[in-house]
């Protein structure tokens, strides 16, 4: 099975972000070493957002000093870029081949045009750390520096509810693909499970804080 992949890998100086596209072996006992799909240097002065259009012809990334730039795919030109947040830029995710909605340090979540347009904002409270998009249901999940997992309704970005709060800050959020239950992951090694009649379930605790979930 072959699968996609955006990663980030450290370049040659301190505090440099490059942007790496790799086609992966996915199901394979190794994976062979191979050179990456395309290489951007210099796209931000570091940073983590990273997110790929539906239809592979756009490439977002988003930096620590809180700008966004978007890349056309397979090449990579492009690179035109906003002032997204204050601050760092810590999540991004394509709406469609047109939007994106972005996440910050700076509680801010926005969606924008591709072209830097910003369509509309919530300034949430507390700093977004980690979000998942439900198209089909029209749902964004989002978790929080003060260990809330929130759900929002989209594309008004409406609170819809607090399904509850970790302990300490949150790392990971995932929907299940049904879209009845959710997942978050926080500090100190607590993943919950969030069912739809209010149940919840803590999981056994991975070795380190989980930074990605996956149903």
């Amino acid at each position: 099975m072959v699968m996609n992949r955006v990663t980030q890998h450290p370049a040659s100086f301190p505090g440099l972000m490059i942007v790496v596209v790799q086609l992966l072996l996915a199901g394979c006992a190794t994976q062979p070493n191979q050179a990456p799909y395309l290489v951007i240097p210099d796209a931000h002065g570091g940073g983590k957002g990273l997110a790929i259009s539906p239809d592979s012809s756009k490439l977002a990334s988003a930096g620590w000093n809180g700008r966004i730039r978007v890349w056309t795919l397979p090449g990579g030109e492009g690179g035109w870029g906003w002032q997204g947040h204050r601050g760092e830029v810590t999540t991004l995710v394509f709406l469609d081949m047109d939007r994106l909605l972005s996440a910050g340090y700076d509680g801010g979540l926005t969606e924008w045009s591709t072209r830097g347009e910003e369509i509309r904002s919530v300034d949430t409270g507390s700093s977004v750390l980690a979000m998942a998009v439900d198209g089909p249901r029209h749902r964004v999940l989002t978790g929080h520096e003060d260990g809330s997992v929130r759900l929002w309704s989209l594309p008004a970005l409406k609170p819809i509810k607090t399904l509850g709060r970790h302990k300490g800050s949150i790392r990971a959020v995932a929907f299940a693909p049904a879209g009845d239950r959710f997942a978050s992951a926080g500090t100190k090694g607590q993943v919950t499970l969030w069912g739809p009649d209010g149940r919840v379930e803590n999981l056994p605790p991975p070795g380190s804080d989980a930074r990605t979930l996956v149903f």
